[in-house]
This record gives structure tokens, sequence and C-alpha cells, in this order.
């Protein structure tokens, strides 16, 4: 065979292959894939996600692209690998929002989602209420940290008070701990991976030790496994959470909302309760096509009403109140435009 014709044997099939890709319909395994990282630990946050892949993907516009979900639990690292250009969207709550979003230009917040509401769970030792000045210990979980770093403020130079304050790493599964009387953890670490506080099962917790002390933690309301763990055990109660320590939060955290919970949303919860909420949030990177940012807009707040009788954290979406948080983080111009409201100028 002559060199020419070697080539020619060899080229044909890649110019065959160029020539129906361009002439032939795209195949679905060809459609766009836009990536939303998100954090493992959050309550509700994959089975919201896989909802919103399964709405998302029904909606052929503008094309028959598809959402996949990546998992990076450190949310600062969420937002660097986003301005980085590797992530599409990415789920932080408003804490990191109010705190670092400003610092990636590149990114701006795209869609307010559901509440998690400050629960404050107390067996029948505990104190009726949570309230300033502390009058029982609180074994506060690390996705309520805020609240243990508000109160270490508040309480600098009380030092009996901050003796009563201990951040322990979880969220609600710490419950099914305290209510099986179990360790919540022989090492305790911060964000960072560094030792809180080390012990044994013999220097647990007040309250996991007489069940006088409360545990703090952020959640959906009302959350299934909540439910279940007090209908077990009939002595947990959530606790309301006193003016006081409501406002000695907010003047520390501009971020943080109060919600109402309706009476019965728990068992044992016989008048409404209004409690601290931190909401979650889509952010995006500012380079996306408008087309793109709108269909995450409208996945959420155009479909809820069919996804909540299938998953109820649809049902706790309002869009309304991504106006509230406009002076505290940038939103992206899409958003501003999709909800009529002015957004924020840097």
């Amino acid at each position: 065979m002559t060199l020419p014709g070697y080539i020619l044997q060899r080229l044909l099939p890649l110019v065959i292959a160029m020539l129906m890709t361009m002439v032939c319909p795209a195949s679905p395994w060809a459609a766009p894939v836009y990536t939303v990282i998100a954090g493992s630990s959050e309550p509700g946050t994959a089975k919201f996600l896989a909802d919103l892949s399964r709405i998302w993907r029904l909606m052929h516009t503008p094309t028959a692209d598809r959402l996949a979900v990546i998992t990076v639990d450190r949310p600062g690292l969420r937002l660097q690998r986003l301005s980085r250009g590797r992530g599409h969207f990415a789920v932080i709550d408003t804490a990191v929002a109010a705190r670092e979003l400003a610092n990636h230009e590149g990114l701006a917040a795209v869609a307010l989602l559901w509440p998690g509401y400050l629960h404050a769970i107390a067996s029948s030792g505990g104190p009726p209420v949570l309230r300033l000045p502390l009058s029982a210990e609180l074994s506060i979980a690390e996705n309520a940290r805020y609240v243990y770093e508000g109160l270490m403020e508040w309480s600098e130079g009380r030092p009996e008070q901050q003796e009563l304050l201990r951040l322990v790493p979880g969220g609600p599964e710490l419950l099914d701990r305290k209510n099986s009387g179990g360790t919540l953890s022989d090492q305790q670490t911060d964000q960072s991976g560094q030792a809180v506080r080390e012990r044994g099962d013999s220097e647990l917790p007040a309250q996991e030790q007489d069940r006088s002390g409360l545990l703090l933690f952020t959640a959906p309301a009302p959350l299934a496994r909540v439910v279940r763990v007090m209908e077990e055990d009939p002595s947990l109660r959530l606790v309301p959470v006193a003016g006081n320590l409501v406002e000695e939060l907010r003047l520390r955290f501009p971020w943080l909302q109060t919600e109402t919970l309706p009476r019965g949303a728990y068992p044992g919860m016989n008048s409404r309760l209004v409690l601290p909420v931190r909401y979650q949030l889509i952010v995006g990177r500012r380079d996306l096509a408008p087309a793109t940012v709108e269909k995450m807009l409208v996945s959420i707040y155009r479909r809820k009403g069919a996804a909540a009788p299938i998953n109820p954290l649809f049902s706790m979406l309002n869009e309304k109140l991504n106006a509230i948080f406009t002076e505290l983080f940038p939103y992206h111009p899409v958003t501003a435009d999709f909800l009529g409201f002015a957004p924020r100028t840097r």
C-alpha cells in the first residue's frame, strides 16, 4: 500500500465520524452536564438536589441538559472550586455567603432555599426555655456553630457561662445518641480538624449524664428524624428560644432571621414558636449563560408546587425572601431580573 493510500485509510473513519457529528442530531449522552457542589451533612440537601435534578431533566429548555452533584464538605472549598471553574453551582448557607461570597468576584447568589431552624431539645430534667443567662449545659452541634461562637463572645468575662458551652461534631443525628445515652464522640473536632475536647464515656456532657442540659442543632422543620425520636421518648421536647438570646445572636449575625414554627409541628408542641433560622442558598458563576441561570430559578420556584407533595422542602421555598439579603451579599443579575429587585452593586 502506498503512503497516501495508508494515510487515507487511517484518516477516513475520523473524517466520517466528524461529519456525522455535524449533520446528525446530538445524542442524549452528548447533552451538557451542569454540576452542583454540595456538602454531605446538611439535612435534606441530598434528597432536594436529587429531586431538583429530576425536575431539571424534564425541562428541555434551553437544551436537554442535566444536573450532577459533587460532594465537597467544606463550604469555603466549594466556593474556591466554583471560582476556578470546577463546577457551575454550589449550595452554601447565608452565613457563609455573608462572610465569603463578596471575596469571589466571579460568583453570585442565585436562589434562596429552605430555612434551617435552631432546635433546642431538652428532656424532662432540662430547662423550659433557652434564655440568657444560661442555666444549663448546652451541647451545640457543629452545624449550629454560629450559636456557639455568638455565646462565647457574649459570655466573654463570664467563665461560669462559658463552662456551659460545648461544641460537638454533627447535627440532628446527635439526637439519636442523646436518646440512647450513647457517647457523642470520643474526640471532638472543629472544621479545621483540631481537637476541641477529648473525653471518655465517664466524661459525657451533663445533658448525657443527667439529661438536664440542652442539645442544639440546625435543621429544616419538622424533621422526620426528630419526630421519630420524640415519639420514642415523650420526655424530649423542643423548647422556646427567649427573645434576649435571639436579639444577641442577631446583633452579631445580620444574616440571621426568625421564622414561626406552627403548633403541633413536633410531638408535645402545644404552641407556635418563633425560632432563629439560617437559610440554605444556591450560588452560581456569573459567566453562566442567562438561560441556564433562569432554568435553575424556574426549576426551584416555578415547579415547587408540583414537587412539594414528594419533598416537603419545596413547600418551604419563598422567592420573596431573597430581597432581604441583597444588602448582605451579591445576587446574580439574572436572579434580580427574574424576581424583580435591584441587584447589589459591588
